[in-house]
């Protein structure tokens, strides 16, 4: 760069800026790293020495974003003029400002006391020194370990072998090796470029498209909860379901936004990503490739930083994460490690070490398989050949340590790693190379001079970067399509196949509980109608009783009594008419009340354990707890109907007993005996009693049964709105999910033909520039329901010279058209 930093800050921490807008994307570009330190060399300082490291290294420790805001805010204007044309070259030396670095360049400048004017020259400056930086240092790989001629020799050799599969047979004359390798990668981003013109409104209207239906699903969930007429229970098992579903849909926005600008940042460049455990040999590989770093390979050099390092070479993006299932991976699991470079990687490559293939291991290959990537499996031979006495016998046969059969040794390692992919099913995405490291390492250094040539030879790892050439020149456009056309496929694929997965219980469960509903609803209505007529019979024999034999008792206790109006309800008290009354009406109710209760608790426990083991979502939790001993019994009010009867068994009497009191009163004094006025005023007292219940007595049953006819409905009406509430709220939910799952559908045909237009392209060596009336002229229908393979139904001429066996080893699935 022509400019240089000029003026040093009042307050270190204004340093700090430029530290999180490198790492702001979780990633440090060496570049960035390259181009800022003579810049604080020439005011004084270095990334060590400063609140940078710490920043960079992402240590607790490091000074807090804010504080570095608000301390570049306090700087004066050429101070912040410097400051603030650093953060922008530095946010453009990586490719692409995505929508983080553009954040927090906005609010940077925010805090500054910049023109307008100025800020265009800065920013147009910055852009253009940028530029330059890259182009200047993005040059190709020269390998001063091994002689030209002979890395010459290994690149054309492999080049006849590729060029020979490709005509179908063997030729004796070389090819050119005047192979134009920087248009191949510009041609490469090219495609890249196209096809991220194709991925971006595909994520855009799948984003949208979640968003509205999660949008709509919250304004359900805010109605349910604002409703009178549903349960508790229910609102929250809906409620629930909505939230699992809402919280996955978010989890992939998030994710397909993330993706998205991942693939946007790498598409100038093929990038290789490289994965591993600590000390498996990734910063001894990315040392060897790039020719630095080597200073910081060793016992206690190991990089601790928690964001992966990213590098050029051969105009190729490498990016060196840090250890799988260690401390260097700063509190990050296997998964987000991988999860960061997955959607940038043309080509991942595991580092793993001979010794052991651990689970973990094997887990990332799941993984990176899972999204239809290919993986390099560099098998690293592990041996101390710096032991005088190893390296002795190391140097009397170099190739030893891969040609020794048995199981313990590399071959015995590629065969398990072929048979656990083969097993899985991507056999066709793995390809592994045994290599030995410390060998190419030592082939750079002074000591091991005179044996430079045989260590670099038997180390094997030309074999490995003539193989990456290969594929970049060969078949670099149709890789980086299988990158941003195919992973995206797979990504949505995931995607919606989880929500139709998670659709099935749904689906499955409205239809039982419609079912369910229709047969639970007649059992009860069965069972009120026989509550009904056992509750009527019941009341008469009751009432029979009160009137025959209760009434009797009553008149011979009170026939001395001038006013016994207020006597008749004392009297039901003592003799325990209402508790026995209600009693024997819950008896009769309790039939119905426990296959109420039952069905709900069942409908209740249905659901539950449905959402436990059935909602199909990975990684989704969900939280509901129900003690179904506690669900409130729904059908305990109908117990007040015993409360409706005894009015009508008490209140009606109360009048004609005073009726009574009257006459007994005028007509005992006209009987002289005492026993015949006794008798007198008892039968009186007694039958007009007997006569009021047993005369209206047909009347009163009815009215029994009506009231509790009611008080049941209200009960069925509850266990129906319950049913209707919840199949409603799974509908809602489904009709969203259909929605979602439709919108992937739709976006994974459409990309699945664009990726079967380049596969043609590729084929027949095409160049037509991409349009959608092109695409959907050429190719008429994909059909990738067989895994591993793609049918293309294509209108394309010379279909039948189209040579599918070119695609072998250079994508993931077989080509077959129909």
């Amino acid at each position: 760069m022509k400019y240089c930093m000029q003026f040093a800050p009042y307050n270190e921490n204004s340093l700090g800026i430029l530290g999180y807008i490198i790492v702001i994307n979780k990633q440090v570009h060496k570049y960035q790293l390259d181009a800022l330190s003579p810049n604080l060399e020439a005011i004084g300082t270095s990334i060590e020495a400063s609140v940078l490291n710490d920043i960079i290294d992402g240590k607790d420790s490091a000074v807090e974003r804010s504080e570095t805001l608000e301390a570049f805010a306090t700087e004066n204007e050429k101070v912040q003029e410097d400051l603030y044309y650093m953060l922008l070259v530095l946010s453009q030396l990586d490719n692409v400002i995505d929508a983080n670095e553009e954040q927090f360049v906005s609010e940077v400048y925010s805090r500054s006391k910049i023109s307008l004017e100025r800020k265009t020259e800065i920013e147009n400056k910055a852009k253009e020194d940028a530029l330059e930086y890259r182009n200047d240092n993005n040059s190709l790989f020269v390998n001063t370990n091994m002689p030209s001629k002979g890395r010459i020799q290994l690149f054309k050799e492999s080049c006849v072998r590729l060029w020979s599969r490709i005509r179908g047979k063997r030729l004796v004359e070389e090819p050119t090796d005047n192979i134009d390798y920087q248009k191949i990668i510009q041609r490469c981003a090219e495609i890249a470029r196209e096809d991220f013109s194709v991925v971006h409104p595909c994520y855009n209207d799948v984003i949208i498209n979640n968003s509205q239906c999660m949008e709509y699903l919250e304004n359900y969930k805010n109605s349910i909860s604002l409703s009178n007429d549903i349960s508790a229970e229910v609102a929250l098992i809906v409620k629930t379901y909505l939230d699992a579903v809402q919280n996955n849909v978010v989890e992939q926005i998030q994710n397909a936004e993330a993706s998205l600008s991942q693939k946007e940042r790498t598409l100038p460049d093929f990038t290789i990503s490289l994965l591993g455990r600590t000390k498996a040999g990734k910063s001894t590989l990315h040392a060897i490739l790039t020719n630095q770093g080597y200073d910081k390979i060793g016992v206690g050099k190991q990089r601790t930083t928690k964001y992966n390092r990213v590098y050029q070479w051969n105009l190729v993006r490498i990016i060196d994460t840090p250890g799988i299932g260690s401390a260097e991976a700063a509190g990050r699991t296997d998964d987000e490690i991988a999860q960061s470079v997955l959607g940038e990687s043309d080509i991942v490559c595991l580092v793993v070490v001979d010794d052991s293939i651990l689970k973990d291991i094997l887990d990332l290959m799941d993984m990176v398989a899972s999204i239809n990537k290919p993986i390099i499996i560099l098998l690293n031979h592990k041996e101390n050949i710096r032991n005088p006495v190893k390296y002795r016998r190391f140097i009397s046969d170099p190739q030893k340590w891969k040609n020794d059969d048995g199981e313990s040794n590399i071959q015995g390692h590629i065969d398990r790693i072929t048979k656990y992919a083969e097993g899985k099913g991507y056999k066709e995405l793995v390809s592994v190379y045994p290599v030995f490291l410390l060998a190419a390492q030592m082939s750079n250094e002074e000591e091991y001079a005179n044996d430079k040539v045989v260590l670099w030879e038997s180390s094997n790892i030309d074999s490995f970067i003539n193989q990456l050439k290969n594929w970049i020149v060969y078949s670099g456009t149709i890789k980086r399509s299988q990158t941003i056309l195919d992973e995206t496929v797979q990504i949505f694929k995931i995607s919606y196949e989880q929500i139709i997965k998670a659709n099935e219980p749904i689906e499955n469960h409205i239809a039982f509980l419609q079912k369910s509903h229709t047969n639970n609803i007649n059992l009860l209505s069965k069972e009120r109608d026989k509550t009904i007529e056992a509750v009527k019979r019941t009341y008469r024999q009751r009432m029979e009783y009160l009137a025959n034999i209760d009434a009797l008792s009553f008149a011979e206790e009170v026939y001395k009594e001038k006013d016994i109006s207020d006597k008749w309800p004392a009297f039901l008290e003592r003799i325990g008419f209402e508790e026995d009354l209600k009693a024997e009406i819950n008896q009769e109710c309790s039939v119905f009340i426990s296959k109420a209760d039952s069905i709900v608790r069942e409908l209740f426990e249905d659901v539950y354990y449905k959402m436990k083991n059935e909602f199909a979502i990975p990684n989704i939790k969900v939280p509901l707890q129900i003690d179904f001993k506690s669900i409130a019994r729904i059908t305990g009010s109908a117990i007040g109907v015993a409360g409706a009867i005894l009015i009508m068994a008490s209140n009606p009497i109360g009048w004609i007993l005073t009726i009574i009191g009257v006459i007994v009163g005028l007509g005992a004094q006209f009987i002289v005996s005492k026993d015949k006025r006794r008798q007198h005023a008892v039968n009186k007292i007694y039958q007009s009693i007997r006569e009021s219940i047993l005369d209206d007595l047909d009347n009163q049953t009815e009215k029994a049964g009506e009231s509790v006819s009611v008080q049941l409905n209200k009960q069925i009406d509850n266990v129906d709105d319950i049913y209707t509430n919840l199949i409603e709220g799974l509908s809602e939910m489904k009709k969203q999910s259909d929605k979602m799952s439709n919108e992937y559908l739709s976006q994974i045909n459409w990309l699945n033909k664009v990726y079967a237009w380049r596969i043609v392209q590729f084929l027949s060596n095409g160049r037509d520039e991409f349009s959608k009336r092109r695409v959907n002229d050429t190719i008429k229908y994909v059909d990738r329901e067989q895994k591993g393979i793609i049918q293309i139904k294509t209108t394309a001429k010379r279909q039948k010279n189209l040579n599918t066996e070119l695609l072998e080893g250079v994508i993931t699935d077989k080509v077959r058209f129909m």
